[in-house]
């Protein structure tokens, strides 16, 4: 999640949505396609596709801390 935020920064989402494996695991991979292709269809260029980032570098950040809470459990 945190390579797609950079990669949404440095590309832009149309260019995100259109990775052939934006994810290793192929079920994650087709989840994030859908929303990634959905944000795409909102109107609003720089703005919309920076918080599109934000929001993937905020779920990334959820997911480690997940992982370390079970690895320290």
């Amino acid at each position: 999640m945190a390579f797609l935020a950079a990669v949404v920064r440095a590309g832009g989402l149309a260019y995100a949505a259109a990775l052939p494996e934006p994810l290793p695991r192929p079920d994650a991979a087709a989840l994030v396609r859908d929303w990634l292709t959905a944000a795409t269809e909102l109107a609003g260029g720089p703005d919309v596709e920076e918080t599109a980032a934000r929001w993937l570098g905020a779920v990334a950040t959820i997911i480690e801390v997940r992982q370390l809470n079970r690895s320290r459990a």
